[in-house]
C-alpha cells in the first residue's frame, strides 16, 4: 500500500541585489571596493547561496557587508512537498516526491495498478547505467565464462575498447 506524507523544509537564502555591481564599481576609491568587485566579478547571482541554518546565512551576509556589498538580503524559505512510499511484498520499494498532493496520489494509483497487473517495469537500474556499462557487463558475464578457444569468443572481437577516454564498440561508434 502507498503511504503519502507531507514533507516540509526550511532553508535560508542569502541573495545580492543585481544593482550592487554598478554601485561597488562607483566606490573604487575605497580599499574594500576592490575586494567587493572581485566577489561580484562573476555576477551577483553567483553569490546567492542557500543554507539550512540561519546562523550560517547571517554569517555569509555579514561577510558580504564587510566587503562593502550593502544589497544583501537573508530570507527564510519554506518548502512543502508530498512524498509517496509504496511497499508491496514481491515488488521493489518505490519512493517519489511531488510538489502537490494530487500528483502524488495519481502517481501512487498508477504504480500500484501496474504492480497489481504485473506490468510494472523498474527502470531505476537502467537509468544508472550507460550502454558501455551494459556491454562491458555482457562481455564479462556471458563471454567471460567461455573457454579461450570457443568459436564465439574467438570469432567476435571484444565488444568494448577504451580509446582516448571514450568507450567505443567494435563498429567504432562512440558510446558514453
Amino acid at each position: 500500500m502507498a503511504s503519502i506524507s507531507k514533507r516540509t523544509g526550511r532553508s535560508w537564502k542569502v541573495s545580492v541585489e543585481p544593482g550592487e555591481l554598478e554601485r561597488i564599481s562607483a566606490l573604487k576609491g575605497r580599499g574594500l571596493a576592490s575586494q567587493a568587485l572581485q566577489a561580484l566579478q562573476a555576477g551577483p547571482q553567483r553569490l546567492d547561496r542557500t543554507f539550512s541554518d540561519q546562523r550560517d546565512a547571517e554569517g555569509l551576509a555579514a561577510h558580504y557587508r564587510s566587503l562593502g556589498i550593502e544589497g544583501v538580503t537573508v530570507r527564510r524559505r519554506s518548502t512543502l512537498a508530498w512524498q509517496v512510499r509504496i511497499r508491496i511484498i514481491g515488488a521493489p520499494s518505490l519512493t517519489e516526491t511531488f510538489p502537490n498532493k494530487a500528483m502524488a496520489e495519481q502517481w501512487a494509483r498508477e504504480r500500484e495498478g501496474e504492480i497489481a497487473k504485473r506490468s510494472f517495469v523498474d527502470y531505476r537500474e537502467a537509468e544508472r547505467k550507460s550502454l558501455a556499462d551494459l556491454l562491458l557487463q555482457y562481455d564479462r558475464d556471458k563471454r567471460g565464462r567461455r573457454p579461450k578457444d570457443d568459436p564465439d569468443r574467438v570469432r567476435l572481437p571484444p565488444l568494448t575498447t577504451t580509446r582516448s577516454n571514450r568507450s567505443t564498440t567494435s563498429t567504432g561508434l562512440g558510446v558514453r
